[in-house]
């Protein structure tokens, strides 16, 4: 029988079931929600706000499509800062969320440091090509460490970081030449990791990280700086390995108790400028920031973000003010978003007691940081030895 005269009408065949709603990753809801909470103003621009979260590679692609249909992309990209390493975890995104300190200090500070390059461009021409990148995320392709192989590491690993401030010099655009971060003391103990990253994972094509680490609501001034570099060694086998060396390790800026260290900032032409193209005669001249500026220029990012409320002036002032009256449809507007940020608010909240993976201000922060595979211990080669070598 041919299925024309089957006697089975398509009247009497049951409907297919409806498709199943697309269920979304619960990770990239919790981040999301994160980011329309900050984004209304409901949570505080606090340094704690950096932790880990647990996303692989098909769910980080979830989350930036999400972005853009909430239209939430514009805000993530401009205020929001985020680093992925898909070695970590599976796949670890840590969102990070500045303070206006931060903001401002790292603002003071990519300014000061431009401004004494443009003064020593007259001698050395090449630091005309310099320019400020600001913060923008960039792609690292990682190298095959020295103690992986081919069959438990992939050969090209893509991570992102978005570093606080850049250097870039016009004949090599992808990568800056100079990266500068910014940190709280609760996070001290990721900075060399983060470092590490920069300077390994671009292979030596990132020439220098400037890290500042600050006090934030401890009560203390203290203020630190250290500088790493790339670096060779030579493994037992007798091959050089490329390394990220520490310059300057943690040395005093700020005093707890606002002292001003003796010192400063020195940073040399290779660290912004590639080496092919400085002349002989050029290659060892620095800039120099005295420690006194650094302290002065924290001093003011801290005093800007005061909630001290400025004096009221005496100038012909209007004595009260006045806004257009509200339609009905923009109240009720703003009613169901306050409700919907309440409602957020509290499954947010919810989710912390379930599972504690998000706390607010005053939680305990696990080190954070970038999990690189450990290297075997190699011995350095005799020149490797000499502080502020450049590999």
């Amino acid at each position: 029988m041919s299925p024309k005269d089957s006697p089975v009408s398509s009247a009497t065949v049951p409907p297919s079931p409806p498709s199943s709603p697309k269920q979304h990753c619960p990770t990239v809801d919790r981040l999301l929600r994160i980011i329309r909470l900050h984004k209304a103003g409901s949570r505080p621009n606090h340094p704690e706000e950096y932790r880990p979260f647990s996303l692989p590679a098909a769910q980080l692609e979830e989350f930036q499509q999400r972005l853009g249909q909430q239209g939430l992309d514009g805000y993530f990209g401009d205020k929001l800062r985020w680093d992925y390493d898909p070695r970590e975890r599976g796949g670890s995104f840590k969102l990070r969320m500045p303070s206006q300190v931060h903001e401002r200090f790292t603002a003071l500070v990519d300014d000061a440091i431009y401004e004494s390059l443009k003064g020593l461009s007259v001698e050395v021409k090449a630091l005309e090509d310099v320019y400020k990148g600001r913060s923008t995320t960039i792609a690292l392709h990682a190298p095959q460490l020295e103690n992986s192989s081919q069959e438990s590491e992939q050969e090209d690993v893509v991570a992102h970081r978005s570093p606080d401030a850049t250097f870039y010099h016009c004949s090599r655009d992808a990568l800056p030449m100079c990266v500068v971060e910014v940190s709280y003391s609760q996070q001290r103990k990721s900075l060399p990791r983060l470092a590490e990253t920069y300077i390994v994972d671009s292979r030596h094509k990132i020439r220098c990280v400037v890290g500042l680490d600050i006090a934030y609501g401890t009560g203390s001034k203290e203020a630190r700086v250290s500088v790493w570099r790339p670096g060779t060694e030579v493994d037992e086998d007798g091959k050089r390995v490329g390394v990220c060396r520490c310059d300057v390790d943690a040395v005093v800026v700020r005093g707890s108790d606002g002292s001003v260290g003796e010192g400063e900032l020195v940073l040399n032409m290779r660290d912004f400028v590639p080496k092919r193209l400085l002349e002989e005669a050029d290659a060892d001249k620095t800039i120099a920031i005295p420690f006194a500026r650094l302290a002065s220029l924290l001093a003011a990012a801290e005093a800007r973000s005061s909630t001290t409320s400025p004096p009221r002036s005496r100038s012909s002032t209007p004595e009260t003010f006045r806004k257009r009256k509200r339609s009905p449809s923009e109240e009720l507007s703003d009613g169901r978003e306050a409700a919907y940020l309440r409602l957020e608010e509290a499954e947010l909240e919810k989710e912390t007691t379930l599972d504690g993976e998000w706390t607010g201000p005053g939680w305990t922060q696990e080190e954070g940081g970038v999990e690189v595979v450990e290297r075997r211990r190699s011995s350095r080669s005799k020149s490797a030895r000499v502080v502020g070598e450049a590999s």
